[in-house]
């Protein structure tokens, strides 16, 4: 008969990136139908989508945000990064500091709205 020997591991997982919520909120007068395009780091953030015809099929493309819409830039490396909204009509502008410097911390939400007013 043979011993038998039983380990016992405990495994902890700790996060080493962050997420960024980010927003837009439109007002005025605007015609914009096809969003802003976001960039980190002067970068488009690229998001995978279903395809449209092909079941089983995802598609690289970069992140449109409609005119009032959110959304959440997973696995961020933590420090310190550029946000900016491009496509952004002659007719309209950013609020504030645009393009926005945001801290990204280790395991953590950070948020980065963005007001455009168009006249």
């Amino acid at each position: 008969m043979r011993d038998h020997v039983t380990a016992v591991f405990t495994v902890t997982c700790q996060a080493i990136t962050g997420d960024v919520r980010v927003s837009t909120r439109t007002t005025g007068s605007t015609n914009n139908v096809t969003g802003y395009q976001v960039k980190l780091d002067g970068s488009p953030v690229i998001v995978t989508v279903p395809g449209f015809y092909y079941y089983g099929y995802y598609y690289d493309v970069p992140l449109v945000l409609r005119l009032n819409d959110t959304h959440v830039i997973e696995r961020v490396v933590p420090g310190t990064h550029e946000l900016s909204l491009s496509d952004i009509l002659p007719n309209c502008s950013v609020s504030g500091q645009h393009p926005r410097t945001i801290s990204v911390a280790l395991g953590a939400l950070t948020d980065a709205a963005f007001e455009i007013v168009c006249s």
